[in-house]
């Protein structure tokens, strides 16, 4: 029953397709991307808005107020700005962020962020993006639409596991394990290295 739904039972149709494709794109050229990269390719990128991010994430065990939420919202919010705004507009961001941060062992961490502005672009972010839901691609009404295996399902980000674990993350729930980091440098080293090393191994 397995191999015919998946296999006999869509095989013309699935034949019809990959013909159809071939005229395109030669399907040899596909062994020179990753199953990423060709939905990127194919599927565009597109512009993820910020605050509507925010307003539909939760959090498990960490608050909007936690270091690590701070710092990973400084990831996203820094990298957005600086590859649309431009620098004066994050140089105000980031004094306005400084003000709005009490905590001192926060403080140091924001002197950071101006160098990973210039060290990541569109394509890491939809990764990240990737890495969590499953698709670099948002629903039309944006993060409030998202689905999970069971229905709708939010954006979440849970506190999971010790400061020397890597990120995890589970793509039918929408969730990101992350680990009580110490540092934005070390929350920013573990997050990019899962999400562009590990490829499927923090996945579930």
């Amino acid at each position: 029953m397995t191999e015919w739904r998946f296999s006999r039972g869509v095989q013309e149709q699935t034949q019809a397709f990959l013909d159809g494709f071939n005229e395109v794109v030669p399907l040899q050229w596909l062994q020179y991307f990753d199953e990423k990269e060709l939905e990127v390719m194919l599927c565009g990128m597109q512009e993820v808005d910020l605050s509507d991010w925010q307003r539909n994430t939760v959090y498990r065990h960490y608050t909007r107020n936690s270091k690590q939420i701070i710092w990973f919202w400084q990831v996203t919010a820094f990298t957005f700005l600086g590859q649309a705004s431009g620098c004066r507009l994050v140089k105000q961001v980031k004094l306005q962020l400084a003000s709005d941060v009490t905590d001192a062992n926060t403080r140091p961490s924001l002197l950071a962020v101006s160098w990973f502005v210039k060290e990541t672009d569109n394509e890491v972010r939809m990764r990240l993006l990737q890495f969590v839901t499953g698709t670099c691609r948002l629903p039309l009404g944006g993060f409030a639409e998202l689905m999970g295996s069971n229905g709708p399902q939010k954006f979440c980000i849970e506190k999971v596991g010790k400061d020397t674990w890597l990120p995890r993350s589970h793509t039918c729930f929408n969730r990101l394990d992350l680990p009580p980091y110490k540092s934005y440098e070390q929350l920013k080293e573990k997050l990019l290295f899962a999400i562009e090393e590990t490829e499927g191994f923090g996945q579930e």
